[in-house]
């Protein structure tokens, strides 16, 4: 006969067995289904920074110029971006903000503001809204090579082709492989490590690491104050 200790201790067992076990099927998440819940929330989040640089190589924007960093904002009305860029062996800084049809931007010698037409602005093509979602919308390959408490590490294969709103002009069906750090908790991009050919100008090796932080601020853009 089955005391009343002994059914109080298979109680606890299987309350403990069947915990465990829920546990273990909420931790079976794919690959894919971390991509399609980060797709998802990246667009439900238009406010946050950014950084990008390169552990080898450049983005050719033209006139003989190379983007070698930058950092900025992106906002619900708008991009401002802080830039380091080379022509020849000069380096240039160069900051930039876009609200809507204008763009603004800092003369690299003397650092006053000054208003272009939009399609003049040499950083004109950098759109890292639409730029998360092709590649997340056209990857394949996907590998989850690691996780803890906080992030996912994923592995993937893109197309030279989804990155148009970050480089401009791209060589044509590259493959290039990229490494995704996401926020176990939000769902939200930490980092992106690009590698391989982009453009024509590139080379195999290149690397190019972009972050992303401080989501969901509701900065808004303001124009700069320009000194008459």
């Amino acid at each position: 006969m089955i005391s009343k200790y002994n059914i109080l201790i298979i109680i606890i067992i299987s309350g403990l067995f069947f915990s465990c076990h829920k546990e273990n099927y909420q931790e079976e998440i794919t690959p894919e289904d971390i991509i399609s819940k980060t797709l998802q929330s990246m667009k439900l989040n238009n406010n946050f920074e950014f950084s990008l640089h390169h552990e080898k190589g450049f983005i050719d924007i033209g006139n003989n110029i190379n983007l070698l960093s930058a950092k900025g904002r992106i906002t619900e009305n708008g991009l401002s971006i802080d830039s380091e860029s080379s022509l020849g062996r000069a380096l240039i800084k160069t900051s930039a903000i876009v609200i809507g049809n204008r763009t603004w931007i800092t003369n690299p010698i003397t650092q006053s503001w000054i208003e272009i037409p939009s399609d003049e602005s040499p950083l004109n093509f950098i759109n890292l809204d639409l730029l998360i979602s092709e590649i997340l919308g056209d990857i394949n390959d996907i590998t989850l090579n690691d996780q803890n408490p906080e992030s996912y590490y994923i592995s993937a294969n893109s197309n030279s082709n989804s990155f148009t709103s970050l480089v401009g002009s791209v060589v044509q069906n590259k493959n290039v492989n990229i490494e995704l750090e996401i926020d176990k908790n939000s769902n939200l991009i930490k980092k992106v490590i690009i590698y391989g050919q982009v453009q024509k100008t590139d080379k195999k090796d290149f690397k190019r690491i972009i972050k992303f932080y401080s989501y969901g601020k509701n900065n808004i853009l303001s124009p700069p104050k320009i000194d008459d």
